[in-house]
C-alpha cells in the first residue's frame, strides 16, 4: 500500500515562490519558538532537519503531532511551492521512497495491525531517520555537539514575539549558508598550491631572490646599485699597532 493513502499534506510556512505575509512570520516564528522553550532536545531535533535528515513524529493526537510539524517545518531546507517535503499527518506505513519525498513526516500512533505495521517499518529504517515522540516528549537521533545551532536552539532566548524570531532564524540561516558556499568554493585556498608554500608551512625559509640576481645586474655585470656590507676584520693593520704602541 502506497504510503500517500489516508495522508494529509499541508503546505509549509516557507514555501518558496509565494509571498510570505506577516501574519504567517508571526504564527511560523511562534511556533518554532515555542519548541525551542519546550523541549530541551530541540537542537539535536534542528540539527536533523538541517543536515537532511528525515524527522518523524510520532503521536497518538493528531492536534499535537500538527502543531508539533507545524512548528518544525520553518526548518526543512527546501520545503517546496506547496510544501511537498512535509507530511503533517500520515496513518499508514511508509516507504524508502517516502524518505526520499519527505522530510519531516507527522505519523499516527494506533493500537491496530495497521499501527503494528507502522511501527514496523520505524524500526526497519531507524538508520535513515530520527524519531521524536510527542507522547512520551523523546527523540531518538545521532548525537549532536556543535554550536553552530546555539543561537537559534537556546531556551533562555529573550526574544518573545514569534515575528522576531523569524528574522533572527533567517539571518542566521543566511549566514550558514554563506559559510557553507565559502567553505565549498574557496577550499583551495586553504590547501598549498606549490613546493615553496609547502616549505613554509612547514618552517623552512626560502630566498626572497634568485640565484642570479645579487652577482649580476643589466648585461651580466655586477649589480653596484645594491649597498655591499662593510667589512671588518678581527686581525689588526699596521697603523692600529702603531697607535697602540705610542699610548
Amino acid at each position: 500500500m502506497s504510503a500517500s493513502t489516508g495522508s494529509d499534506r499541508a503546505a509549509s510556512p516557507l514555501g518558496y515562490g509565494g509571498v510570505v505575509t506577516l501574519r504567517q512570520r508571526k504564527k511560523a516564528g511562534q511556533g518554532a519558538l515555542r519548541f525551542v522553550r519546550q523541549y530541551p532536545f530541540a537542537m539535536q531535533a534542528l540539527w536533523c532537519l538541517l543536515s537532511g535528515r528525515t524527522l518523524v513524529v510520532l503521536g497518538a493526537d493528531e492536534g499535537r503531532v500538527r502543531r508539533l510539524v507545524a512548528a518544525l517545518a520553518l526548518f526543512v531546507p527546501g520545503p517546496g511551492r506547496c510544501g511537498e517535503r512535509v507530511q503533517a499527518w500520515l496513518s499508514c506505513p511508509f516507504t524508502l521512497t517516502d524518505l526520499q519525498r519527505w522530510k519531516l513526516i507527522g505519523l499516527q500512533r494506533v493500537a491496530t495491525p495497521v499501527g503494528s505495521s507502522m511501527l514496523y517499518s520505524l524500526s526497519r529504517y531507524s538508520r535513515y531517520i530520527s524519531i521524536l515522540d510527542a507522547d512520551q516528549k523523546t527523540l531518538r537521533c545521532p548525537p549532536y555537539r556543535g554550536q553552530l545551532l546555539a543561537n537559534i536552539a537556546d531556551h533562555r532566548t529573550y526574544i518573545r514575539r514569534g515575528s522576531t524570531y523569524f528574522l533572527h532564524l533567517q539571518s542566521t540561516l543566511c549566514r550558514l549558508a554563506a559559510k557553507a558556499f565559502l567553505f565549498t568554493f574557496t577550499h583551495h585556498l586553504h590547501l598549498p598550491v606549490s613546493s615553496t608554500e609547502e616549505a613554509r608551512g612547514r618552517g623552512g625559509s626560502t630566498p626572497l631572490l634568485p640565484a642570479g640576481a645579487a652577482r649580476a645586474g643589466r648585461g651580466g655585470q655586477p649589480d653596484t646599485a645594491l649597498p655591499q656590507p662593510a667589512r671588518h676584520s678581527a686581525v689588526p693593520t699596521a697603523r692600529q699597532e702603531q697607535r697602540s704602541s705610542n699610548f
